[in-house]
């Protein structure tokens, strides 16, 4: 099935190239400088979409992380003893694993 529809899409591919090659023979210097201000004005656009996807994503990490370094701090504060026992036992395990060499 996925064969077929890469065949597809090839094909596909293979008319547009073939068409665009014929609008650009046809068209002369006006037609591809459109082609070109319609490639950049699309590059533009997907430019400004990644950096809105990377900054919403990078928003909801720092605003995830902040949530756990919250919870921790409560954490902390609501059970001082059993959060330094915890860390006590997570540094015996780290030297043991660092110890292994």
């Amino acid at each position: 099935m996925e064969m077929n529809d890469l065949k597809r899409d090839i094909e596909l591919l293979r008319a547009d190239i073939n068409k665009l090659t014929e609008d650009l023979k046809s068209g002369g210097n006006q037609g591809s400088a459109d082609i070109r201000e319609r490639f950049v004005n699309r590059a533009a656009e997907l430019e400004q979409s990644a950096r809105d996807t990377v900054s919403q994503t990078y928003d909801n990490v720092r605003g995830k992380s902040q949530e756990l370094v919250d919870s921790g701090r409560r954490q902390v504060q609501t059970n001082p003893f059993t959060s330094l026992a915890w860390s006590f036992v997570a540094g015996i395990l780290f030297s043991k694993l660092m110890d292994r060499k």
